[in-house]
């Protein structure tokens, strides 16, 4: 027989869905930068954020920054972001 507790552990463990750190990371880019990213421009796969953008002009900001933003994301939000890639 399980106790109560083992069962209710599992429900601390639960970690929120991607899509809602997705929507955390692009609002947090979408303020930063003063851009406007949607959610099909981004994907978050195993703590690596890629962003499907064509202007070059961005990018560039993205990668000097890259540092600075993802030290922000991190404080930000629980998930852990490793890197950021085009």
């Amino acid at each position: 027989m399980n106790s109560i507790s083992n069962y209710l552990n599992k429900f601390f463990q639960i970690k929120p869905p991607e899509d809602y750190y997705k929507r955390k990371i692009i609002d947090f880019l979408n303020k930063s930068l003063d851009i406007n990213l949607k959610e099909n421009e981004i994907n978050v796969n195993f703590g690596v954020v890629w962003i499907k953008i064509q202007n070059n002009l961005l990018k560039n900001e993205i990668f000097l920054r890259k540092q600075e933003i993802l030290n922000e994301l991190s404080k930000r939000t629980e998930f852990v972001i490793k890197d950021i890639r085009f």
